[in-house]
């Protein structure tokens, strides 16, 4: 049996497009990072579209796909705080190096992503990446991440990202790029 067809206006087909450079994001008010929920999750309360962090933002597709998909822009040292969702997110490296840390059974550890490397965690797994390098030329790196669901759940880990965090900050010259989104 032949699937249906579907045959969609150019308005139709304009709102499953998401050009990078128009996508509305979440700005940090200190601008090291962004935000840009590019296909987002419906929230079950009162049927409104969010990003994944709650921050208000439509993302630019608006459609339940079964899976929320954004973009991360930060600059070197800037990146989330650790936290955990209630299923699969995947990370894919565009553009500059990111440090990736997980809270695995010896504690916490972490491993280098490059451009293209891709990275995908399971539910429950407490993590957090940090942009280390912009490529050359540029000031900030950008992930793609993705977060299988039209309803997932967020927690972020508060006792370990404060742990996290002065780790990092120790890390860095001076300290003055926190690693929250």
């Amino acid at each position: 049996m032949p699937l249906p067809a579907f045959k969609p206006t150019r308005q139709q087909i304009n709102s499953y497009i998401a050009r990078y450079q128009t996508i509305r994001g979440a700005t940090r008010p200190d601008g090291i990072n962004v935000a840009k929920p590019v296909l987002g999750f419906l929230e079950s309360e009162d049927e409104k579209w969010i990003s994944a962090e709650k921050q208000n933002e439509i993302p630019a597709i608006v459609q339940a796909a079964g899976f929320f998909v954004y973009f991360v822009e930060c600059v070197p040292g800037s990146g989330c705080a650790m936290h955990n969702h209630d299923s699969t997110e995947t990370f894919i490296i565009l553009e500059g190096t990111w440090k990736v840390l997980w809270d695995g059974e010896s504690g916490v550890d972490h491993t280098i992503l490059n451009k293209y490397d891709t990275m995908s965690f399971p539910e429950g797994v407490v993590r957090q990446f940090i942009n280390i390098a912009a490529d050359e030329g540029k000031t900030a790196g950008i992930l793609l991440a993705i977060v299988e669901g039209n309803q997932p759940f967020a927690e972020r880990c508060e006792e370990l990202h404060a742990k996290q965090e002065q780790a990092h900050l120790q890390e860095t010259s001076g300290g003055e790029n926190s690693v929250e989104c």
